[in-house]
């Protein structure tokens, strides 16, 4: 199988460059130059895409991707919690063909949804319906939070007073979006209401 990789971020491209040494049978081409996006993607046909479209410069490559292949395989990667598909996720399934999963890259995860696909819907097939249900997997975009399901808590960095700042505000901001009732419940703590 091929999977031609659209992405600049050195860290996504590190896990990667993992799964490329353990699969054998799945052989990623990290592009490094995109001026000649048209002929890659002719001479190495690949089976998927993997992209992170916060990249103006993958974007642009994708997008003559597209006009060759409008029903390319592709599984997008981000850490941006929205709408992908200005149509919503029907479209973007059916139509655009697409999956997504959301950074930091989980090797796993990764391995997965190229491996299974045709077969496994998408994990975020109504995601933006049922946000709380993954709330779980949202925090991990923050190393130094954790998110304990039962209590419905957020447990925010105790030791390092900046982190902390910053992940309420970003969690704050998040939550906020998608009109999630929440509450500090001290310091290090905000609670799901």
């Amino acid at each position: 199988m091929n999977v031609l990789v659209l992405d600049i971020e050195e860290q996504s491209l590190n896990k990667i460059e993992t799964i490329d040494t353990i699969l054998p049978n799945i052989d990623f081409k990290i592009l490094n130059n995109f001026e000649k996006i048209e002929d890659v993607y002719n001479s190495y046909k690949p089976d998927i895409i993997l992209i992170d479209f916060k990249h103006e410069i993958c974007a642009n490559a994708f997008a003559k991707i597209m006009k060759i292949n409008p029903s390319q395989r592709t599984i997008t990667y981000s850490d941006y919690i929205g709408f992908s598909e200005s149509l919503g996720c029907e479209v973007c399934q059916s139509k655009n063909h697409r999956k997504r999963i959301l950074k930091p890259i989980d090797i796993n995860t990764l391995i997965h949804a190229i491996e299974n696909f045709d077969t496994i819907p998408c994990r975020f097939f109504k995601f933006l319906d049922h946000i709380e249900d993954h709330l779980g997997d949202i925090i991990l975009r923050f190393p130094s939070c954790s998110y304990d399901e039962t209590s419905k808590q957020i447990k925010l960095p105790e030791n390092d007073n900046h982190s902390r700042i910053q992940c309420t505000i970003e969690i704050d901001k998040l939550l906020n979006r998608f009109q999630i009732s929440h509450k500090m419940f001290d310091i290090n703590t905000i609670v799901l209401l």
